[in-house]
Formats: C-alpha cells, structure tokens, sequence
C-alpha cells in the first residue's frame, strides 16, 4: 500500500490531531525477512502530499536514507517536520558508501533531523554504531545528536534533555 492511499487519511489526521509521530517505512523494497515489500512504494517522496495536507504532522523515514538519499533530503528540506533514521544507512553495503549517504545528508543540513537506527537483531546493533562512531566527518556534537538529543527533540522525551 502506498503510504499516501486515501484509506489511511484518517489514521494522518488523528495523528496530527493528537501530535503522535508516524513512521513510514521507506527503503529499497523485498529481502529475504520482507518478501512482500514493494521497491516503488518505499520512495520518501510518495508522502509528501500527505504532508501537504498535514503540515504539523511528525514523520520519522524508516531506512529514509538508504537507497533514496537524495529523495529524503528533498522531502526534510520541503517539511521541517520530517526526520530519517540511519537504519541500514550505517551496516549495509561498503563503508564507502554508507560514509557518501551520511555526508551527502549533513551537507544538506539535516544533522539535527537523523536518528540512529538499526532495524536488525542485537547483532549488528554495535557495527551500526561503530560506522558513525568513526565517520572522520562527523564532529562529537554531531554524533551525539544522531545517537540520543535528535530523538529526544524529535519524540519530546520529557525530561530528557540535550546539551
């Protein structure tokens, strides 16, 4: 199902009404743990007229910034509300080009907009935070950002702060 299908309008509405953040799955489409998913229906830019119609609706991009990089930024630069995890983004294919979808991302400006993710067994949990734990490119700050204060902005973690 496409996440901009009329039938889940009133699922956007509510969530807009009562402020509670939607995640869309996003991604490269079918693997072996999701043979249904659909690689065209997995592009970031799909949501955007729902954001049109919901501009203060929270939206977090699950795997937003694997194979369609240049689709998330175009959709964070477009709607402030939108954030992207970096869920397959840092333990998948070559360092390389983990390293040009993360770069790519700070240089548009979205550092304060991505959450760390995994979106795997425990497993890969500490390979995904070695890869942006050694980006040469990322300062301490940035860093600290993907891994705990964006979240906490993004999700309004009451009592939690960040620096």
């Amino acid at each position: 199902m496409s996440p901009n299908d009329p039938r889940i309008e009133p699922y956007y509405a509510l969530a807009e009404e009562l402020d509670v953040p939607v995640a869309i799955h996003t991604g490269p489409g079918p693997s072996a743990r999701v043979p249904a998913a659909n690689r065209p229906l997995g592009k970031p830019l799909l949501i955007a007229p729902v954001l049109d119609r919901h501009p203060r609706m929270r939206l977090y991009l699950m795997h937003g910034v694997s194979r369609y990089t240049p689709e998330a930024i175009e959709l964070m630069r477009r709607y402030p509300t939108a954030y992207a995890d970096l869920a397959r983004q840092t333990w998948t294919g070559p360092r390389d080009t983990a390293y040009a979808r993360l770069r790519a991302l700070m240089e548009a400006g979205m550092g304060k907009r991505l959450m760390f993710g995994t979106d795997v067994g425990l497993e890969a949990i500490a390979f995904a935070i070695e890869r942006i734990e050694s980006a040469p490119f990322l300062s301490a700050a940035e860093k600290r950002d993907i891994f705990y204060c964006n979240a906490v902005h993004f999700f309004r973690f009451e009592g939690l702060s960040c620096p």
